[in-house]
């Protein structure tokens, strides 16, 4: 995958779990929508990494 396509990925999960947290009033969706959270993170360090380890 290129970095534009893991940077619209992150950006689904993100707006994914913020809609889990805004629109749930249960603890179970709100860990997912943390865990939606988090992994958008790690796809934003690959991305990352992969731009990276390319230009060197």
């Amino acid at each position: 995958m290129t970095r534009a396509h893991l940077h619209g990925l992150a950006a689904l999960l993100l707006i994914g779990g913020g809609a889990l947290f805004i629109f749930t009033e249960t603890v179970a969706p709100a860990v997912v929508g943390f865990g939606c959270t988090v992994a958008a993170a790690l796809l934003l360090v690959i991305a990352w990494y992969r731009e990276r380890s390319k230009n060197e």
